[in-house]
């Protein structure tokens, strides 16, 4: 199923060929989109893909689900719940899942 996420990139990126790098990673993945330099500094990325290829049977995603939220980014992280425990506590459950996954199709 393929699904768009919205991805906002703050602080130093990678000098001027980081939109031609990520543009070439992106492409080479199989995925549509853009990236734009905004005027406060930041770069947006809009990407659409098959995100359950790279997440797997198992996977959890962590991030922004819809577009169109404006404001700093640790108010962002923080009303879409990306903060380092909602990552780990989803690394748990991808865990668990993954070793429920491996017994099940054993068995």
């Amino acid at each position: 199923m393929k699904e768009t996420r919205l991805i906002r990139i703050h602080g130093k990126v990678q000098g001027v060929g980081y939109r031609f790098f990520a543009t070439r990673v992106a492409r080479r993945l199989g995925l549509k989109g853009y990236i734009q330099n905004n005027r406060d500094g930041s770069v947006e990325a809009a990407v659409e893909g098959d995100w359950a290829r790279w997440l797997g049977d198992a996977g959890e995603f962590v991030g922004m689900t819809g577009f169109g939220a404006s404001a700093p980014a640790e108010t962002l992280y923080r009303e879409f719940g990306i903060t380092p425990d909602a990552v780990a506590e989803a690394a748990k459950r991808s865990i668990e899942r993954a070793q429920h996954l491996r017994i099940a199709r054993a068995g």
